[in-house]
């Protein structure tokens, strides 16, 4: 069952739940850095709380949009690698 998220990348979002296990984070502001859909059509999501130095797995129950979205250059830097088939890395 193919639906649309809920939430686009890079979208602020505040957790807002009753979930035990982001209890710690409820209330907190966040930025969408991932999604998925599972086999039911749901969307889980990797967030990034601004207020901590990881991100969560979270459900779209679990969030909800403040309408204003960051940008990929928000949390990347843009810097890439190649790495060869032997395994050597350049920048």
């Amino acid at each position: 069952m193919d639906s649309e998220p809920k939430f686009a990348f890079y979208e602020k979002v505040r957790v807002n739940t009753g979930n035990p296990d982001l209890a710690d984070i409820n209330g907190m502001l966040a930025a969408v850095l991932g999604r998925a859909q599972n086999d039911d059509g749901s969307w889980g999501y990797a967030i990034h709380v601004y207020d901590r130095p990881t991100s969560y797995c979270a459900s779209e129950s679990d969030l909800t949009s403040t309408g204003k979205h960051a940008t990929r250059s928000d949390f990347y830097a843009g810097d890439s690698i190649r790495v060869s088939r032997d395994g050597e890395i350049t920048g």
